[in-house]
């Protein structure tokens, strides 16, 4: 509910500020905060019902430089993590309890260009791409506990 209030928030202030076109020499800085899935994340933690997620980002950095009236360059860094742990009783093959987590951390460095083929002062609709650095570390955790019945440690 926080994140639906915020994003109102957020849409109404941008509705009624003042706008204006971009000129040369203008520079623009966003500091933003998305909403993260969690892809495979989100179905691990959904299978086990004891289970507990955490979920930051992305949360980022956008600069931008008009190096002319219609572009711009710029950069664009990110981070986002996510994180569920849950734990169970493992009857297939052990027989034992089991704790487990499983953690993504993505990190994005990028060079943006963007150019703005709509810049007038009630109206700007931009093409912006990026290219760079992104890296994703994925990390499983399985810590079994004690054995209760004919399995093997």
């Amino acid at each position: 509910m926080k994140k639906i209030l915020l994003v109102a928030c957020a849409a109404i202030i941008s509705l009624s500020s003042f706008s204006q076109a971009w000129e040369k020499g203008d520079v623009a800085i966003d500091l933003y905060y998305g909403y993260f899935g969690g892809g495979a994340l989100v179905g691990t933690y959904a299978l086990n019902t004891n289970g507990e997620k955490s979920v930051l980002g992305p949360v980022g950095l956008r600069a931008q430089y008009m190096v002319a009236t219609k572009f711009g360059i710029g950069i664009d860094a990110s981070y986002q993590s996510a994180k569920a742990t849950w734990s169970g009783w493992d009857e297939d093959y052990i027989n034992q309890d089991y704790a487990a987590s499983y953690t993504v951390t993505k990190i994005k460095f990028m060079v943006r260009t963007s150019w703005e083929f709509v810049n007038t002062d009630k109206f700007t609709m931009n093409w912006a791409n990026s290219v760079g650095y992104k890296s994703t570390s994925r990390l499983l955790d399985a810590n079994e506990s004690a054995v209760v019945g004919g399995g093997t440690p």
